[in-house]
């Protein structure tokens, strides 16, 4: 049995990706690496020679890098540009797939030819710095004498070789470049002394002008293991197609023969391509006036004629072929004189039956260029497109035949740079451990239904059948964000200690259409914008006939998709039953032509119309997307759960519906003014309290001796502890987080903040105090250093190792046999010293609750929602408002902070903390009850840090603060996220023990550390003054906020000392919190299981609290530098986020007891 729980929530939504988009290339050549990865070479508006590599497990997944620069540079000093380039790999399943390169350089007098063979298709660093060789015009005729090179000299083309045993290189120069006709003279390099390559003439049989010819290189079967072009054109108006072979492989100097190669009828070839096979020998396609021709590696000799493979309309006027062949099958890529992009495929095997070949369709349209190939890695059918403004990779699945589009994502040009707005399905996965805890560094093993790109914790990953391995992160989970255009998604299969988990992200949004198979809820369909405004989802206009068939349409949809769901997988019996079907009739269709569903799609997608239905064939058992384009009629078959969902956009799109709004309608609706308003509450509030608290420093201080006499004095009084056998992880397994919590909508925002706080930046210059201000405290501290580490060494064995299992009377007992009297006298020394440095630094950290932040993603979305600046506190309230608004609509139906309401208007609104308090108060309402301890019991306000009561005359809103106390718990979990999180940032190397960014990311944790505490605004709220714990835990939690402020300025500077104290103070200020916990639990022990349940988890949550913040000045002090001391830090550190993590989950465990179990008093 595994010792992990994994859980998923997947939806279609509203998504961030900050990156750049590689621009269309003047050319490009895909190749790819030993694992699939792309390299797509290209020549780029800057005319220079580039490679943009695709990256596994990279931040952007793509890198660009320039080839040609350097080298240009070097050798021409007034600069030259790259004017072509040829790329070739060596034929796929050899022993090596070397990667072979050539460019031309013109410096604007002459050409000048590179070449740099036989680079590594493992180790792709050498595009960091490539070697080239320079190639000057040697070139010598048979009788040795040099042959005059042309002025200038101009290439027209160059050519690769794809051969496995020797490198081969062509190149065509201008023979006279001031004759019009422009005739070319072809040359083969020989590369048998690598550093002095030699030009070789390779006799032309015919006159070729440099703009009506086109060639390829390959191997005939009787060339003797030597390469030969393949050349096309006309002379005299008859069309030429020539084989002839580099040179004699038995005499080098005597011109090797041509092979004319023949078409039937004479007919005019369009375009050719050389198709190599594993002995290096290449088989050759000729498209041609429409139909598919094939000459056999075998079939190349003098007057050889082309076999017809197939006939379609496609193939007429094509302009480029391409071939390939991988796994048996052989694959034909052809782009049209309409600029349409095809393919045809057929077993190896089967190459002369035309009905073996699949009915090829436009997949593509309006497209410039292309460069296909098979994916080592899946097999999967890949090619790259310039179409209109974009440059597209396109890969089809295998296994479902579905095509996924992508651009080409490249690192941001700028840090800050505003990130793009996208739909996604975004895919959450948390990990918990057998005590129901989150569980990092795990590692998920991840295949893929679809060969896709996705982002998985921020990092570029091409997934598909072959497993892939990441790692949880600091709360133990896993996200993974696949950008869609369509509805067409991916589904998952995750492993995690054997344990497997299916997840179908594309199940919610088909679960919203299907809802809609009447015209009724297809008219009452509307879709939200981002304000809240909505508009019809069905076009004005729209018949009720249409309406009929799109509702029955989805209604066949759903049943197709509930039956292939239920089976996980698609029908491969199916598929093979279907094949043998040429044509179809169907209802509504007197003869289809079954063609690929994934091709389909993208032809519809592409933008091709046609008319769509959904037509069962009961006969076979499944269900046929049936499409007329023009004047015929292509079926598919829906056998699989990605091609029910991605027919639901094309059923909606056939009655005029926007792909745009079709995603709209079935994202994930957020409702962003309902999260807006929680923001501006919580940020409110938050500024309220702080401005409160840094005025009320001198009554505090005025308090605290009188607080501690009374605390020793209760103390002495617990001698009969209540018995509670519950443990943290009996509780946190048997109290799971409310629903939506771990959403894949509700972490949006931490998410993005996961992923981008280390690119955070700001303009924010803290004041710099004097350190003296810290002497005092520094003293303290050192002075009492020795108790402190006993103290820390008992709890740490004693408590903290031992937290999970131990029950909360045991932590009780022994937190109080710990603390003792010693300890607790040192903390009411060190709390009024801390007051001191408060009140005279206080005022002066103010300014930070207006400091602004610039942090990728985030600061995009909530420009996009406000049109203001992203500030630390509204960074805080973003991330913290989007789960606290989804948990508690999912729980209670409703907004927490509803518009135009009394009630968050007061709270949005208000200019002091007494304001805010007001808010929870009505005149002339019912006095909330009050129950106190022995006679009467402390008012459960909300899950807090400490429950408080009431004032005796103040009417108090119940229904209120359990809304504010819902929220408050969200907040308090989010905070804790922030500071685990940034928590890491403690284990960095380079002495500050921050990174390169201290102040920011201290200056991030003060804020976090304001919702952390937040569950005890409530209490500061509602609570009772002649109550000493009360008072003590307003006091605290007061100190607590305002440390985090003060410690900003010194986290970029060296002082270790003032470092120390202020760690060593929320050691102190941490054990001294304990007692009001230890307080609560002692006067409300006989309600914990009837009207005070949330009593527990409330407890073990506040004692974990405590006992992270007690750890603060060990991690402190360890330092980084040395290995040993490095991994005890790293332990303590994640010890720490344990303690976090627990308070979080139990304060949200908490709050959703008091806000939704019944019989809860208040």
């Amino acid at each position: 049995m595994s010792a992990y729980t994994v859980t998923s929530s997947a939806e279609l939504m509203q998504n961030y990706i900050q990156s750049g988009i590689l621009e269309p290339q003047r050319k490009f050549i895909a190749l790819q690496t030993s694992t699939g990865a792309s390299l797509l070479f290209s020549i780029g508006t800057d005319d220079a020679f580039n490679v943009t590599k695709e990256l596994q497990a990279a931040a952007h997944g793509w890198t660009h890098a320039d080839l040609s620069s350097a080298q240009a540079k070097a050798d021409f000093p007034k600069g030259a540009t790259c004017k072509t380039f040829a790329a070739a790999q060596a034929v796929a399943g050899s022993a090596s797939a070397a990667i072979h390169l050539a460019m031309v350089l013109d410096d604007d007098a002459n050409d000048h030819l590179y070449l740099s063979l036989t680079n590594s298709d493992v180790d792709t660093g050498w595009t960091d710095k490539p070697a080239w060789t320079p190639c000057p015009f040697n070139a010598k005729d048979s009788a040795g004498k040099a042959i005059p090179m042309p002025k200038p000299f101009k290439i027209a083309d160059t050519f690769v070789t794809e051969a496995s045993d020797k490198e081969y290189i062509v190149v065509d120069i201008i023979r006279n470049p001031t004759d019009t006709d422009a005739l070319v003279s072809r040359f083969y390099i020989d590369t048998s002394t690598p550093a002095a390559p030699v030009w070789m003439p390779h006799d032309i049989s015919i006159d070729l002008e440099a703009a009506s010819y086109k060639s390829c290189l390959g191997r005939a079967s009787y060339s003797f293991g030597v390469d030969g072009l393949y050349t096309m054109g006309r002379i005299a108006g008859s069309p030429q197609l020539i084989y002839t072979p580099l040179f004699n492989p038995f005499d080098p100097a005597t011109p090797a023969l041509p092979a004319r190669l023949m078409l039937p009828s004479k007919v005019q070839p369009d375009a050719m391509a050389a198709c190599r096979n594993a002995d290096n020998t290449s088989d050759l396609y000729v498209a041609a006036q429409g139909g598919l021709y094939y000459f056999a590696s075998t079939n190349q000799k003098d007057n050889a004629t082309g076999v017809l493979l197939v006939s379609h309309a496609l193939l007429s006027g094509v302009r480029d072929l391409y071939a390939y062949t991988a796994d048996g099958k052989v694959t034909v890529w052809g782009l049209n004189g309409s600029d349409e992009v095809f393919y045809l495929t057929c077993d190896r095997a089967q190459l002369t039956n035309a009905g073996a070949w699949n009915t090829p369709i436009a997949i593509l349209i309006d497209v410039d260029a292309i460069s296909p190939y098979i994916d080592r890695m899946f097999s999967a059918n890949t090619f790259f497109a310039h179409s209109g403004d974009s440059l597209l990779k396109a890969i089809k699945t295998p296994d479902t035949g579905m095509w996924s589009r992508s651009s080409i994502t490249l690192p941001p040009s700028e840090l800050q740079q505003p990130a793009r707005k996208i739909s996604s399905y975004t895919t959450r996965l948390q990990v918990n451990d057998e005590d129901g805890r989150p569980a990092p560094n795990i590692t998920v093993s991840l295949t893929a239904t679809s060969v896709t790109s996705v982002y998985i914790d921020h990092l570029y990953y091409v997934v598909g059948p072959q497993p892939i391995e990441v790692v949880t992160d600091e709360i133990g989970s896993v996200t993974i964000v696949e950008l869609v255009h369509t509805l067409a998604g991916t589904r998952f299969n995750v492993t995690v200690d054997a344990q497997q988990l299916l997840i179908n992200p594309m199940d919610a949004p088909f679960q919203r259409s299907a809802k809609l198979n009447t015209v009724s809820a297809l008219k009452s369909a509307v879709i939200t914008n981002q304000d809240g405004s909505t508009r019809p989802f069905i076009p004005h206009g729209t018949s009720d006939d249409d309406l009929k068939a799109v509702a029955q349409s989805n209604d066949a949809l759903n049943t197709a998709y509930q039956k292939l769901a239920a089976s996980s997988s698609s029908s491969p019996q199916i598929k093979l039953a279907i094949k043998t079907l040429p044509t179809i009739a169907l209802p509504h269709v007197s003869k289809g032509v079954l063609t690929d569903v994934g091709d389909l799609f993208s032809a519809l997608e592409s933008g091709i119309k046609g008319v769509v239905s959904i037509v069962e064939d009961a006969a076979e058992g499944v269900w046929h997307f049936v499409v007329s384009i023009a004047d015929k009629v292509y079926y598919g078959i829906l056998d699989a759960v990605e091609k029910v969902v991605a027919a639901v956009m094309w059923v909606y799109n056939a009655i005029k519906i926007i792909i745009r709004d079709i995603i709209l309608f079935l994202e994930f609706l957020f409702l962003w003014p309902d999260i807006l308003a929680t923001h501006r509450v919580m940020k409110n509030v938050f500024v309220q309290t702080v401005h409160h608290v840094v005025d009320g420093l001198n009554d505090a201080k005025a308090d605290v001796a009188s607080l501690f006499r009374e605390m020793q004095s209760e103390l002495d009084k617990w001698a009969d502890i209540p018995n509670f056998d519950q443990t943290a992880a009996h509780v946190g397994k048997s109290n799971p987080a409310p629903a939506g919590l771990h959403s894949a909508p509700a972490n949006l925002g931490v998410h993005h903040f996961k992923g981008n706080y280390r690119n955070s930046d700001t303009s924010y210059q803290p004041p710099s105090p004097a350190e003296a201000i810290f002497e005092d405290l520094i003293k303290l501290v050192k002075n009492e250093e020795a108790t402190m580490t006993a103290t820390f060494n008992a709890v740490k064995t004693d408590i903290i190792d031992q937290f999970a299992h131990l029950s909360l009377t045991e932590i009780i007992k022994r937190l109080l046999e710990i603390l003792g009297d010693t300890v607790l006298q040192t903390a009411e020394n060190v709390v009024p010293t801390l007051l001191d440095i408060l009140a005279q630094l206080a005022k002066g950290v103010l300014g930070v609750l207006t400091a602004r932040i610039d942090i990728p993603v985030i600061s995009t979305l909530y420009h996009d929602l406000t049109g203001d600046d992203l500030s630390f506190l509204d960074l805080m309230c973003l991330i913290a408002a989007i789960p606290a608004t989804i948990v508690y609509k999912l729980g209670s139906g409703e907004a927490p902070f509803p518009h135009g309401d009394t009630f968050t208007d007061r709270l949005s609104n208000a200019r002091s903390f007494a304001e805010v308090k007001g808010a929870f108060f009505v005149s002339g309402g019912p006095k909330a009850v009050v129950a106190q301890p022995a006679t009467k019991r402390f008012a459960v306000a909300q899950p807090s840090r400490i429950a408080l009561a009431a004032a005796d005359d103040q009417p108090l809103d119940v229904k209120k603060l359990r809304t504010f106390g819902m929220v408050e718990g969200v907040f308090a979990g989010v905070g804790s996220v922030v500071l685990i999180v940034t928590a890491n940032a403690k284990l960095s190397d380079d002495g500050t023990g921050w990174g390169a960014w201290p102040g920011t990311i201290a200056t991030i944790n003060a804020f976090a550390n304001v919702a952390y505490v937040a569950p005890n605004i409530s209490s500061m709220i509602m609570w009772e003054s002649e109550r000493w714990y009360a008072r003590m835990n307003a006091v605290i939690t007061g100190v607590s906020i305002l440390k985090g402020f003060i410690a900003i300025p010194f986290a970029a500077l060296d002082i270790k000392l003032v470092k120390l104290a202020i760690a060593g103070a929320e050691n102190w200020l941490n054990q001294c919190w304990n007692v009001p916990v230890i307080a609560n639990l002692v006067y409300n022990a006989s309600d914990a299981t009837t009207s005070y349940k949330a009593l527990i988890p409330d407890s073990i949550g506040n004692f974990a609290f405590n006992l992270g913040g007690m750890l603060e000045p060990y991690i402190e002090i360890m330092p980084m530098d040395d290995p040993k001391t490095a991994l005890i830090k790293a332990a303590e550190v994640r010890t720490q986020q344990v303690l976090m993590g627990t308070y979080g989950a139990m304060t949200i465990v908490a709050a959703g007891i008091f806000e939704w179990a019944p019989g809860q008093k208040d």
